[in-house]
């Protein structure tokens, strides 16, 4: 319509008006989409958590923390108070490459979650957080 309307008037100003209304509405559309997305508000939660919550462990790349650490870390976020246990949180996590294993640990068998720092920043990277 907006075509029809700058060939009747001898110009392109409508169209080339509407276009950009598009693209403005498709980025809005899509930021929001992704703030929406559980991936980014487990991602967003993990950045913060690394500079709150010390590790176990740090060997390169990779940090430990014990489990129940972290469930509580993400009990207190407004987006993920409803978790309950470590099962639930584990599910999620995998989506963002933290796996999950059992350790002795001062002769306790722990639960615990693993993370390559690197990895993990790379996929920050791909999510813009």
């Amino acid at each position: 319509m907006a075509n029809v309307i700058d060939s009747l008037a001898g110009s392109m100003n409508l169209t080339g008006k509407m276009e950009a209304l598009s693209k403005k509405s498709l980025e809005e559309k899509q930021s929001d989409s992704v703030a929406q997305n559980e991936t980014y508000k487990i991602l967003t939660v993990l950045k913060a958590m690394l500079d709150e919550v010390t590790p176990l462990s740090e060997d390169g790349d990779i940090r430990v923390f014990e489990a129940e650490r972290v469930l509580e870390y993400f009990k207190k976020t407004e987006d993920f108070e409803w978790i309950e246990k470590t099962q639930a949180l584990t599910r999620r996590l995998k989506r963002v490459k933290v796996t999950s294993e059992q350790r002795r640990i001062d002769g306790e068998k722990k639960r615990i979650y693993t993370m390559n720092v690197k990895e993990f920043s790379d996929l920050c990277e791909r999510f813009k957080i």
